[in-house]
């Protein structure tokens, strides 16, 4: 999963193919129904790499509400889930039926993913 703002990815990050096989954890602090914005404001708010997000952070501070939800701080991230509740529990639930074995697997493959893209970057893994 990657976690970013639009801005520093369109902006720092060169595009490749890799990209779009990990999910998207997008961070826009706004109250507008999706992370995206008003129509037009699109391009240049999400990363260019992405169409979905899998989660928007859309509040840092958690708008006072850490109580409500059992935090002992009041400054919380608060974020959506782009699906349904069987999508979340298949993903980070039980496993989907997936044998611990086979998600460590998967985990170690994308892991190699991510070390191959770094070190085509030129940086230390």
């Amino acid at each position: 999963m990657i976690y970013t703002r639009g801005y520093y990815w369109n902006d720092y990050i060169a595009s490749r193919s890799l990209w779009p096989l990990l999910d998207l954890a997008i961070a826009r602090y706004t109250s507008k129904p999706e992370p995206w914005g008003n129509p037009g404001d699109e391009d240049k708010l999400r990363p260019r790499d992405w169409r979905e997000w899998l989660f928007w952070q859309w509040s840092a501070d958690g708008n006072g509400r850490g109580a409500e939800f059992g935090a002992q701080s009041n400054s919380i991230d608060l974020d959506y889930y782009n699906g349904n509740q069987d999508d979340f529990d298949d993903e980070f639930g039980d496993g989907g039926g997936m044998l611990l074995e086979e998600r460590v697997a998967k985990l170690e493959v994308d892991l190699e993913l991510l070390k191959t893209e770094a070190r085509r970057h030129g940086w230390e893994v």
